[in-house]
Parts: structure tokens; sequence; C-alpha cells
């Protein structure tokens, strides 16, 4: 998908008006969240209040990478209960990717991490 290490995966639950760009997305990871949109090796991830589409944000040597992914036929799993910005493990993307729900793939670790965040 990219050509940089990405470290840490971090999904914004709830959805996200799309058509946000760069500068309005970067702006809500740091007044919302307290979020370094520059962190080095973070993929950010949103998603549209349809599910069919995930816009991921992260910034590369050059600058800041954004790009959407959608989907044709299915929606993706998206958390919706709250509006919180989770960090999830590499395995966890991929199987929100394949359609599994984020609750069912979320480690106990970082439920708690999420919890915490409440």
């Amino acid at each position: 998908m990219l050509n940089q290490e990405i470290k840490k995966l971090v999904l914004k639950a709830g959805s996200t008006d799309l058509r946000l760009g760069m500068p309005k997305l970067t702006a809500k990871l740091q007044t919302d969240y307290g979020l370094d949109p520059c962190e080095d090796g973070t993929l950010f991830l949103f998603c549209g209040g349809k599910r069919d589409r995930i816009k991921g944000l992260t910034h590369g040597p050059k600058g800041f990478i954004i790009f959407t992914q959608y989907l044709n036929q299915k929606v993706f799993q998206w958390p919706d209960k709250t509006s919180d910005a989770l960090e999830i493990s590499q395995e966890s993307y991929e199987k929100l990717m394949d359609g599994y729900r984020i609750e069912t793939v979320l480690s106990r670790r970082e439920v708690m991490k999420y919890e915490l965040h409440l």
C-alpha cells in the first residue's frame, strides 16, 4: 500500500465526513484527540457514513499521503458507538479489512486501552 513502514495504526471510530481534505483531517486529529498527524510511521484511518470507503492519512518523508479505499459490494464493520481514536494492531486492521467487526478483533489490551479513553 505505502512505501514506508507503518508502525502504528489509529482508527477514528464513528463516521467522518470524507469530503474533508488533509488540512481539516490533521486539524481534527490535533484538536479533538491531541494526536500528532506528523508522527512517523502512523497511519490514521477514517470511515464515511455509508461504511463503503475509508480514508487513510499518514506523513511520509516528503509530506502527507492521503488515500481512499472503496468497497464495491460490502461495507466495513466500522465501530460507531463512539467517536474516540483507537490504536489497533496490524492483525486487527487486517481483520477489519476482511469484514470482521472491530469489537471482536480487539485484543484484551486494546479493549482496556479503549475503555480508558471513555
